[in-house]
């Protein structure tokens, strides 16, 4: 990449329910929603610099009006998008300021924010020790892009803003139980962020970026207890939308016997 930062133009609109979208006619795609205009115009910034490393990281083409910025590093607004996965940033949303104590005793910003879809590049054992948010017995672990077919690239989330609370390990414990065909009752462990606006920041294997609005209030509980490095308490949650679409997104039944 020829350039660290380059610009774009964002379009921000304000929403009739309240907040506002961003949408960019230079990177088709880009969606982005927040409560105010600074918070948008940060999730926005987010969105482009993910959807542009996608581009890069599969090598598919640049949008036009991309390839020319990065060529020219000339400003067309006001919106700087750094690329690149040497930066720490990236691994922490823009609208996250949630800080944390290092070992100097030192207050700093919170490093990371996401975490990973766990069938998305898999346990090393499909059962996991049988721990119920990792047990993929039976349900499909995706190693490449091509074993994508159900629910296809478009459909399958990699990586989600998660609470403070749960972040823990880089992955993010989500248990198959209780969906359809599955035994068991529907719980969380860990739980999907919610601070965009009461909506959560997926990207998908395809590349494009998701801001999703929980439904039910069991979602987004206005206190949690931290799990700190201990395993996550289980929440049972039975007939909860929201953790029904996590759970449609993550993975499925596996066509043929592993």
């Amino acid at each position: 990449m020829p350039v660290d930062e380059f610009y774009l133009k964002v379009r921000i609109e304000p929403l009739d329910e309240g907040g506002f979208v961003a949408t960019s006619p230079d990177l088709p795609g880009l969606v982005a929603q927040g409560r105010t205009r600074a918070e948008t115009m940060e999730i926005a910034q987010d969105v482009a610099r993910r959807l542009i490393e996608s581009h890069l990281e599969h090598g598919d083409p640049l949008p036009p009006a991309v390839r020319r910025a990065i060529k020219n590093a000339r400003r067309v607004s006001t919106v700087a998008i750094p690329v690149g996965l040497s930066l720490p940033a990236i691994w922490r949303c823009p609208a996250d300021k949630t800080t944390g104590v290092n070992p100097q005793g030192q207050r700093v910003p919170r490093v990371r924010s996401y975490s990973i879809n766990p069938p998305v590049g898999g346990p090393s054992e499909r059962s996991c020790g049988g721990v119920p948010w990792l047990d993929f017995s039976g349900l499909t672990v995706y190693y490449k892009l091509s074993e994508m077919l159900d629910p296809g690239p478009s459909q399958t989330f990699v990586f989600l803003d998660e609470r403070v609370e749960t972040l823990g390990e880089g992955v993010f414990y989500l248990s198959i139980a209780g969906a359809p065909g599955q035994p068991g009752t529907a719980a969380f462990y860990d739980y999907p962020a919610c601070g965009h606006n009461g909506a959560g920041s997926f990207s998908f294997a395809d590349g494009r970026v998701e801001a999703r609005r929980w439904r039910d209030p069991r979602t987004t509980p206005k206190k949690l207890t931290p799990s700190g490095s201990s395993y996550p308490a289980e929440a049972p949650s039975p007939g909860n939308p929201d953790l029904r679409w996590l759970q449609e997104h993550c993975t499925r039944p596996l066509r043929s016997p592993p």
